[in-house]
């Protein structure tokens, strides 16, 4: 069996991705506003919403038709996913299990591109409940910027798994 974790970010590789992303300990308190406003009551839709348009498109659909007996696990995985998105972003846990899901997507024949492309789809669908439920548009900006960072932050950390396996 292949190894899922390739590599291990340190200290100082950590500090770097967050700066790269422009996250900051200050966003932290924004994570939980992002998970218990829009993340959390909506995370069913959202994994629901992002399979029914991964199967609307060829190349992702092959891929599921080709672990359909495991799509169930895979949801659940995805919602696991969600709502942790973020939440302690800094941590070498938060790091370990955004280079292992890369690991995990490599390995079962995902490519890059594809995987790239799907974030950009989760990023607009909690961008679209964000917006949905914005009452104050400055707040809303907030939680729209740090949608992007987080997403810029794994989406890197995926790439680096890909480029070390």
């Amino acid at each position: 069996m292949m190894d899922m974790q390739p590599f291990d970010i340190d200290d100082s590789g950590r500090t770097k991705f967050v700066r790269l992303a422009e996250l900051s300990s200050e966003d932290h308190s924004l994570v939980r506003e992002l998970q218990c406003a829009v993340i959390a009551p909506n995370a069913g839709s959202i994994v629901d919403a992002f399979y029914a348009r991964l199967r609307s498109e060829p190349e992702f659909a092959t891929i599921l038709m080709a672990n359909r007996a495991r799509i169930e696990n895979i949801k659940m995985t995805y919602r696991r996913y969600l709502l942790s998105f973020g939440v302690d972003f800094e941590s070498a846990d938060y790091f370990r299990e955004r280079v292992r899901i890369g690991a995990i997507h490599a390995s079962v024949g995902v490519p890059l591109s594809l995987f790239v492309a799907a974030g950009r789809l989760l990023q607009q669908l909690i961008i679209s409940h964000i917006r949905a439920r914005a009452r104050d548009d400055r707040r809303g900006r907030a939680l729209v910027d740090l949608v992007i960072k987080l997403t810029t932050l794994d989406t890197s950390l995926a790439i680096e798994t890909y480029h070390g396996t």
